[in-house]
């Protein structure tokens, strides 16, 4: 094996001038192109801080909106109490607007237009529930619990309306879909539907298919009770 070869002592002393050659090199070369080095440190810096100030303001919006949501459903609360569903939901409607409207693209105005949508279903506004619910399908289309939260509320706002064909037509969108949250509920809503317009046969069918897709459903001892009587 070969002996690795020693530096002199020249060479070892040369090494610190090298160095600082190359030390007084790149200070040199500061001085020369000082101007031109701040414009791109300060170019970098302003770039960094931009993205620092968005992601800021992009939280501070998001955290605003919850913010304000939960003040207008303590306000909401406070309406309801005193003067009752009806008047609550067109007391608060302005402001309700306001907020999803100024937040539209942030989680909580999404939210706050569908907890509006639930106060106009609450105060009879059916149909003002129903538009709401489906401007909301579109922001809540790639989560498949919030989205059958909402075609929840549109099937509930057609069957308050007697429109038991569009009643239906959403509360399937539940039971065909992907994801099985609120599919037994949606079932059994489907069966109540079928009772109600005199479809008895229809409703004992979905509330067999309760007993055997869903036995663990919250519903489950009810409809047993209504598929042996």
């Amino acid at each position: 094996m070969a002996k690795k070869k020693r530096k002199t002592r020249k060479q070892l002393l040369k090494e610190p001038d090298e160095f600082f050659h190359f030390s007084s090199r790149l200070i040199q070369f500061g001085n020369v192109y000082r101007k031109q080095i701040l414009y791109i440190l300060s170019a970098v810096i302003i770039i960094f801080l931009a993205a620092s100030v968005n992601h800021y303001y992009s939280n501070k919006a998001a955290d605003d909106a919850f913010t304000m949501l939960k003040q207008a459903q303590l306000r909401y609360e406070g309406v309801l109490k005193d003067k009752g569903a009806e008047i609550a939901c067109l007391e608060m409607a302005e402001e309700y607007e306001g907020l999803f409207k100024k937040y539209s693209n942030r989680e909580g105005g999404k939210i706050a237009k569908v907890v509006y949508a639930n106060i106009c279903y609450q105060g009879k506004k059916y149909n003002k529930a129903i538009e709401l619910y489906k401007e909301s399908l579109k922001a809540f289309k790639h989560n498949t619990f919030f989205e059958n939260q909402v075609l929840s509320g549109i099937g509930h706002s057609y069957e308050k309306k007697k429109d038991y064909a569009n009643a239906l037509k959403y509360f399937e969108m539940i039971v065909t879909g992907s994801e099985p949250v609120m599919s037994d509920k949606a079932l059994y809503n489907i069966g109540l539907i079928y009772d109600a317009n005199g479809e008895k046969d229809k409703s004992r069918d979905a509330f067999k298919r309760i007993i055997k897709e869903k036995e663990n459903s919250m519903h489950i001892e009810i409809v047993k009770e209504n598929v042996e009587t």
